[in-house]
């Protein structure tokens, strides 16, 4: 499995700042949540994490090593990514788009082999998803089609998955679905989250970020207070324990 560490990360967005000396560490096997309110630098932080965006200053270490050194295809066999806003350029069939999760592994004009379709229909199948095997990727609701890039990212079968606001589209079933398949994997996840609710339930860990940087780290069944909540969100709130939370064996949704 993989372990992430950022050291001093700045990020600008043209010009103005947008994260400061921001220092955050995923431990090997660890689910890591970044929190924050609406322009706190949550999707900044994971574009640059994912390479999708240039390093200004500081650096992101993978497995102890800059991601700079790393290729984008070597950087995609150890790291999958499922961005908020990601999209398909051209029309292709579902399991074209899960197809493009084994091209990391795959030499140059190298065919898929009956593992690959193995792998692409497992990944389908745990997003309830394999019904929809031939359909158009655009023909699909918003919820589907993130579902079906969940799935992409998970037959990348790699040792990391980031992950940007993933649920964003889902009704609450398919919410915690989603994220009991992620537990279940046991492999290193971050994942930048709204849901305060979901952050409890499944983080070890998570980040609060606003104000250019990291206000409070660790437990989030901890740290999410009415204090917390106040100061960073602007809410007066009441927090308990939920003795009915869901429990992470969710039923398979095929």
């Amino acid at each position: 499995m993989a372990t992430l560490m950022t050291k001093h990360l700045d990020c600008y967005i043209e010009g103005y700042p947008i994260l400061k000396d921001l220092n955050i560490e995923v431990n090997n096997g660890e689910f890591v949540g970044i929190l924050g309110p609406n322009g706190c630098g949550k999707s900044t932080l994971i574009n640059h994490i994912a390479k999708i965006l240039p390093i200004h200053s500081g650096d992101v270490l993978l497995n102890q090593e800059s991601i700079r050194n790393y290729s984008h295809k070597s950087f995609a066999q150890v790291v999958a990514v499922v961005n908020q806003n990601q999209s398909v350029p051209f029309e292709f069939k579902v399991h074209e788009v899960v197809e493009m999760g084994r091209f990391p592994h795959k030499k140059l004009m190298e065919r898929d082999n009956i593992h690959d379709k193995e792998i692409i229909e497992q990944s389908l199948s745990s997003m309830g998803m394999l019904e929809c095997y031939y359909d158009n990727f655009y023909h699909l609701s918003g919820g589907q089609q993130q579902r079906v890039l969940i799935a992409k990212a998970l037959a990348q079968e790699t040792e990391m998955i980031i992950l940007d606001e993933p649920t964003n589209h889902l009704d609450i079933e398919y919410q915690i679905h989603v994220f009991n398949v992620l537990k279940q994997l046991g492999v290193t996840v971050l994942t930048a989250l709204h849901d305060l609710n979901i952050a409890a339930m499944y983080c070890d860990r998570a980040y609060v970020l606003k104000d250019y940087c990291c206000q409070k780290e660790g437990d989030p069944k901890k740290i999410l207070d009415e204090t917390l909540l106040q100061q960073i969100f602007g809410v007066s709130t009441h927090v308990y324990q939920n003795p009915f939370a869901i429990s992470y064996k969710s039923k398979n949704i095929a």
